[in-house]
C-alpha cells in the first residue's frame, strides 16, 4: 500500500484549488454542510471503488442535493460511533483540568498538552473503528447494512498493519497541524479538514483494495447504472500504456 499518494491525490485534479476551496466553504453550513462533504466523499470512493484507477471528479455545487443524500448514511454511521467512543472523549479532558488546577504553568502547559494528544489520539482511534463501518455505509447507502461487524471484523483484521501506520502518521502530524491553526487563528482548520477528508477518502479506499486483495468480500455499489458508471459523472480511467509489439 501506497502512503504518499493519498496525500497527493487531492491536488490531481486541475481545479484542486477551487475543489478545497468549495469544500472549506461548503463545512461552514452547520449540520448540512459535514453531510454535503460526507455526500461528495461518497462519490469518490464510489468512483474509486468501480474502478481503482478512476480520476475523482470535482466537488460541484450543482450536485448539492446528491451529495446530501449520499452523505446521509455514513455521517449517521459516524455519529452513532461517536456517541459510543464519547466517554474516551471525555477522559482526555482529565489532564487538562489536572493542569488548570495545578497552580503551576508548566503544569498547566503538560496539561493542555496531554489533553490535545489524547484528544487527538481518541479521533484518531474512532476514526480507525468508524472507518470499515462508514464505508459500507457509502458503497451501500444504508444504514443497518453498515452493521455487519463480521465483514468489518474481517477488513480490521485484513488492514491492521495499514491502520497502525496511518494511526502513527496522523500522530505525526498532530502537532503542526496544532501549530498552524493557532498561528492563523483557526482560519486555517476549514482548509485543512478539507484536505484531511480527502485524503481519508483515499486511505480508506485504498484500504479497502488491501482487503480485496487479501480475499476479502467485496461490496456492490449502490446508486450507480447497470453499465458501472456512477450517475451524475463520468469514470475517467488514467491512460493505460500501449502494449509492447509481438514479435514475428
Amino acid at each position: 500500500m501506497n502512503y504518499i499518494d493519498p496525500f497527493k491525490a487531492p491536488f490531481a485534479s486541475p481545479n484542486w484549488l477551487k475543489n478545497l476551496g468549495l469544500q472549506s466553504l461548503c463545512a461552514l453550513i452547520p449540520v448540512i454542510g459535514p453531510i454535503v462533504l460526507g455526500g461528495y466523499g461518497a462519490d469518490v470512493i464510489a468512483a474509486r471503488a468501480l474502478n481503482r484507477h478512476a480520476q475523482v471528479p470535482d466537488f460541484d455545487f450543482n450536485y448539492f442535493t446528491r451529495y446530501l443524500q449520499r452523505g446521509v448514511w455514513p455521517f449517521l454511521v459516524g455519529l452513532v460511533v461517536g456517541l459510543v467512543m464519547l466517554p474516551c472523549t471525555f477522559l482526555s479532558v482529565i489532564p487538562l483540568f489536572l493542569g488548570i488546577f495545578s497552580n503551576d504553568t508548566l503544569g498547566f502547559f503538560t496539561g493542555l498538552a496531554a489533553y490535545l494528544f489524547l484528544l487527538m489520539l481518541s479521533i484518531l482511534v474512532t476514526q480507525f473503528i468508524a472507518a470499515p463501518l462508514q464505508l459500507r455505509a457509502t458503497l451501500l447507502q444504508n444504514f443497518s447494512q453498515a452493521f455487519n461487524f463480521r465483514w468489518v471484523l474481517a477488513m480490521l483484521g485484513a488492514t491492521i498493519v495499514q491502520n497502525l501506520v496511518i494511526l502513527l502518521i496522523g500522530l505525526a502530524l498532530m502537532l503542526p497541524f496544532i501549530c498552524l491553526v493557532f498561528a492563523t487563528f483557526g482560519l486555517a482548520a476549514y482548509v485543512l479538514n478539507a484536505y484531511f477528508m480527502n485524503v481519508s477518502w483515499h486511505f480508506l479506499i485504498a484500504e479497502y483494495y488491501v482487503f480485496l486483495d487479501k480475499g476479502g468480500e467485496p461490496l456492490p455499489v449502490v446508486g450507480y447504472d447497470g453499465q458501472g458508471q456512477p450517475r451524475g459523472f463520468d469514470i475517467v480511467t488514467q491512460p493505460t500504456p500501449p502494449a509492447p509489439p509481438v514479435s514475428p
